[in-house]
């Protein structure tokens, strides 16, 4: 195998935590990371979705992904990844923390787990790292 070949399977992601879990996504889906201000419930809207937030003047639908993925936590968490949907709509991930980038080589993540959310299991020195398809979530 070629160096190119090589670097053609690795993958950028970011390190986040939901309640005592830790999470992967793919680097290139992420617009940016900003704190959590004050959110607009909307009335009627399914339980994962905590409400709206003007980002600098546009209005962008925040998620809660603790509530999509079941992960218990009594915190509420002060990030939020906005996520690059398209160039028409933004969707924000609330998230605990945020830890850092990696590199992942994709011949190496394990898919342990059925579930259209879940891309597969990264394992890092003593702990597994879920990444997950933020827009599985999201649906």
């Amino acid at each position: 195998m070629s160096s190119q070949e090589t670097l053609d399977t690795d993958v950028q992601v970011l390190e986040l935590s939901l309640g005592d879990s830790r999470f992967a996504i793919d680097i290139e889906q992420v617009d940016e990371i900003v704190e959590r201000t004050q959110l607009t419930s909307i009335p009627n809207s399914p339980s994962h979705v905590a409400g709206l937030m003007d980002l600098r003047g546009q209005t962008t639908r925040i998620i809660d992904p603790k509530e999509a993925l079941d992960v218990a936590s009594e915190k509420s968490g002060d990030r939020v990844i906005i996520l690059d949907i398209d160039e028409e709509s933004q969707i924000g991930w609330i998230v605990d923390a945020v830890y850092q980038v990696f590199r992942v080589d994709e011949y190496g993540v394990e898919n342990a787990v059925d579930s259209p959310a879940i891309q597969g299991i990264i394992k890092r020195e003593e702990e597994f790292v879920m990444w997950i398809d933020p827009l599985a979530v999201v649906e």
